[in-house]
């Protein structure tokens, strides 16, 4: 596959670091909030952008689900229900959706940046050796199948081995 140079860009950080458009908070079904990232987003954007995970009450594994980004330095939050990892092919699909459903989302609202944190690696314990492969190719065969929409995905690793890894398999399979 074409390697969408510049427009796929891994970077070591939190999701809230960067201020573009629209910021992605993988959660767990009930946007409990429990999450690291999820706590982050959830105080920068304030009691409204509470009260609006409250309003959507569920996601299964693999949607995703755009919010204001209310009080937060971002005009978009989208939400999105990682796989936990238990070794079955389903997990990869699951995962592979999740990336599919933001960058459709970003489309649908005529976004050109978005900030994705590496979905499922912390609390969903999926093995960052597929993960980051996984992740990578999903975003590329999808900018590749849109080549003529404007986008930048910056894939955002906060910790060191995971933003590593990304980064690696980025500049291993730069095609």
């Amino acid at each position: 596959m074409k390697n969408p140079i510049g427009r796929i860009v891994v970077r070591r950080g939190s999701v809230a670091e960067l201020n573009v458009p629209c910021i992605v908070d993988p959660t767990d079904p009930d946007l409990s909030g429990q999450g690291l990232t999820d706590q982050a987003i959830r105080k920068a954007g304030g009691k409204e952008l509470i009260e609006a995970c409250r309003k959507i009450g569920h996601l299964n594994t693999g949607e995703a689900v755009m919010t204001d980004g209310f009080h937060s330095d971002a005009d978009h939050i989208i939400f999105t229900c990682g796989p936990k990892y238990t070794g079955k092919t389903q997990d990869m699909r699951d995962l592979a959706a999740c990336y599919l459903n933001i960058l459709e989302l970003v489309k649908d609202h005529d976004l050109h940046q978005v900030v994705i944190p590496a979905i499922s690696c912390g609390g969903g314990e999926f093995p960052i050796e597929k993960a980051a492969p996984l992740a990578i190719e999903t975003i590329r065969s999808w900018i590749n199948s849109h080549p003529d929409y404007p986008i930048i995905v910056f894939v955002i690793g906060i910790i060191p081995v995971v933003y590593e890894a990304y980064w690696q398999y980025l500049m291993d399979h730069p095609y």
